[in-house]
């Protein structure tokens, strides 16, 4: 159950959730870039509730940051930059959940 792995695990629920078992399908390509892009994963999803367009990206090993942000609702082509109002910003800032120039 380390990163890169993909695997399948068995939950029980009692007061909380508890793995079972665990069992490697595949893993995600050796490069740098899939840290980044799983922490900001993790940081824009809710815990425990499926969203089947980001995980078939995953299983597809499709990690390009811009198309996880437009997956999960922060669409560059819609965005404008909070701090000038320029069209199509190029950053992304996790913290304040915005674009800017």
């Amino acid at each position: 159950m380390e990163p890169p792995n993909i695997i399948a695990v068995r939950l029980v629920q009692k007061n909380r959730f508890q793995i079972v078992d665990a069992l490697k399908i595949s893993a995600l390509p050796k490069s740098n870039n899939w840290a980044p892009i799983l922490d900001l994963v993790k940081e824009l999803t809710a815990e425990g509730q499926p969203d089947s367009e980001l995980w078939r990206m995953i299983e597809g090993k499709s990690l390009e940051g811009g198309e996880i942000l437009r997956v999960l609702g922060f669409d560059r082509a819609f965005a404008v930059c909070q701090d000038c109002g320029a069209k199509t910003p190029d950053n992304f800032l996790l913290k304040r959940l915005e674009y800017v120039c």
